[in-house]
């Protein structure tokens, strides 16, 4: 009877010891999906601020590329100016020019 008391005793402290041991398990399995949750969260958080962040760049880009092309045009067109100017004064010159070799050959005939 002794031995089996002591039997029975072992094999209740076997289960007992098995029951805390299937609950350790379980709570690390929790902790390693808890864990998991987090990760995949962060994961998430940090694409969302990265993809804001480069979100952000862009913009800033697309406004500074937009003035430029915007001090293009004007100083495109000031060239257009100076150009037109410029052939005016070309053709002012040569006009000129014709003039005076008409007075000048008036005046010798």
């Amino acid at each position: 009877a002794a031995e089996v008391d002591e039997a029975d005793a072992q094999r209740s402290a076997a289960e007992h010891e098995l029951a805390e041991a299937r609950m350790e398990l379980e709570e690390s399995r929790s902790e390693v999906s808890q864990l998991r949750v987090d990760a995949v969260r962060m994961s998430r958080d940090m694409k969302e601020r990265m993809l804001s962040e480069l979100s952000a760049h862009a913009a800033e880009h697309e406004v500074a590329n937009s003035a430029l092309v915007g001090e293009k045009g004007r100083w495109q067109r000031e060239a257009e100016h100076y150009q037109t100017l410029f052939q005016k004064e070309q053709h002012d010159n040569a006009a000129a020019m014709h003039k005076a070799r008409a007075e000048i050959a008036s005046a010798l005939a």
